[in-house]
């Protein structure tokens, strides 16, 4: 018998618009893993992310768990300031940065390019998702 999983539920992902506002929330995270997405309107992987995280039963109520913070590059794709502030150096979206319960930016999880098909990328997110949780 599995685990049963609630059903998914719309994730709030809190906004983020400055270097001091993304180091300040990743800092005030209270010991939990964060996952910042970087994210623009005009990216059709980051649809699909969006997507596939309101609707995946295990990704969803695995995400309900961390802190969501999502930087928005629709109108300047490399925001450089956004992305140094937290040490990743990546300029391409979707772009998935992840942070261990310490704060400590654990680049090898990254999730820079869709997976394939949903179950595949999902699949993918929860690992880096765990991952970050054990570190």
């Amino acid at each position: 018998c599995g685990d049963v999983l609630d059903a998914p539920q719309p994730l709030t992902w809190t906004y983020v618009n400055t270097p001091a506002q993304l180091k300040a929330a990743v800092a005030a995270s209270g010991g939990k893993p964060v996952v910042v997405d970087f994210t623009a309107q005009w990216c059709h992987y980051c649809k699909e992310y969006d997507k596939l995280t309101d609707t995946d039963p295990a990704l969803n109520n695995a995400l309900r768990q961390v802190v969501l913070l999502r930087v928005d590059l629709t109108h300047d794709p490399k925001r450089s300031d956004m992305r140094n502030a937290v040490g990743l150096k990546q300029e391409r979206q979707p772009y998935f940065a992840f942070f261990s319960p310490s704060g400590a930016l654990q680049l090898d999880l990254a999730l820079d390019r869709w997976y394939g098909d949903g179950p595949k990328s999902a699949k993918r997110f929860l690992e880096s998702l765990s991952a970050a949780r054990a570190r």
